[in-house]
């Protein structure tokens, strides 16, 4: 059995954890990516380099939903 709680069953506290730790996932993926297209000198196929945009957009797309979700919970706990 899973203990982790939903978005809806955490404090807010918890929400504001969550809500940092999300954002710091974010920036670390288009931080990976920027890195893997700028600095390396690793010759990287157009293939590979639309496999990893999509990937990234993906995850990205991911983290930026749940940050919405979690700012629209504390916006929703503050009134």
């Amino acid at each position: 059995m899973s203990s982790k709680k939903s978005l809806e069953q955490m404090t807010d506290e918890e929400l504001r954890k969550e809500l940092e730790f999300i954002r710091e996932c974010l920036n670390e993926e288009e931080e990976i990516l920027s890195f893997m297209l700028t600095k390396t000198t690793l010759h990287v196929g157009s293939g590979q380099v639309n496999a990893m945009n999509e990937e990234t957009d993906e995850k990205c797309q991911e983290y930026r939903d749940k940050i919405k979700k979690i700012e629209d919970l504390l916006h929703k706990h503050s009134v």
